[in-house]
């Protein structure tokens, strides 16, 4: 009997750790998710970048940071032309087509990357209005920004869906874990913006 005392206290413990998770029990898939950066009319206008939704974290009153969608990503340059992020054009927009706050981009260099050259941030996105996650349509999330090949702008729109959850507790969350093997899908799209070279 106490041994299966103590089981339920351990157990009881580990729910109560997990309730106060700092994340919502949203997953987003694929991750990463990879796509080109290539611009079809420039040859040395070449880079990827690989995409993961964190997840949505809770507000944090402490730290006076709002609920929030935290995406990270990897950008790397294999082109001849510099490579620049334009963070003040990251886009987010839900399922149902409700726009998210304005961005807020931590850790991008301040300098274009070079040919080699990567950088890994982190884009986060506090939710429309205070509104809850259960208030959106999360069935889906696109996300879209452009880059600047020296003049040469392409412009890549991404698509994340939902997955549920596998666990029969809606409050547990972790977002860098994740069984195999569950169908997800995945539309992309580069287009360019405009460019500065000569034909």
């Amino acid at each position: 009997m106490k041994l299966q005392n103590l089981a339920s206290i351990v157990v009881a413990l580990a729910m109560l750790g997990a309730c106060r998770s700092s994340w919502y029990p949203h997953r987003f898939v694929p991750a990463p998710l990879e796509v080109s950066l290539d611009s079809p009319r420039v040859e040395g206008a070449k880079g990827r970048a690989l995409v993961t939704v964190l997840g949505i974290r809770r507000e944090d009153l402490a730290k006076r940071r709002p609920a929030q969608v935290e995406i990270r990503m990897r950008v790397e340059n294999s082109g001849e032309r510099a490579l620049a992020v334009q963070p003040e054009s990251f886009r987010l927009v839900s399922a149902t087509l409700e726009d998210f706050g304005a961005p807020y981009v931590v850790g991008l260099p301040a300098q274009p990357l070079a040919k080699d050259q990567f950088a890994v941030f982190e884009v986060q996105f506090a939710l429309p209005d205070g509104k809850e996650p259960n208030d959106l349509g999360l069935a889906g999330l696109n996300l879209k920004w452009e880059v600047d090949f020296e003049g040469e702008r392409v412009g890549t729109g991404i698509t994340f869906e939902r997955r549920n959850e596998p666990y029969p507790y809606a409050w547990y969350h972790d977002p860098f874990y994740g069984p195999y093997g569950d169908p997800w899908y995945v539309h992309s799209h580069v287009t360019v913006i405009g460019h500065g070279h000569e034909d």
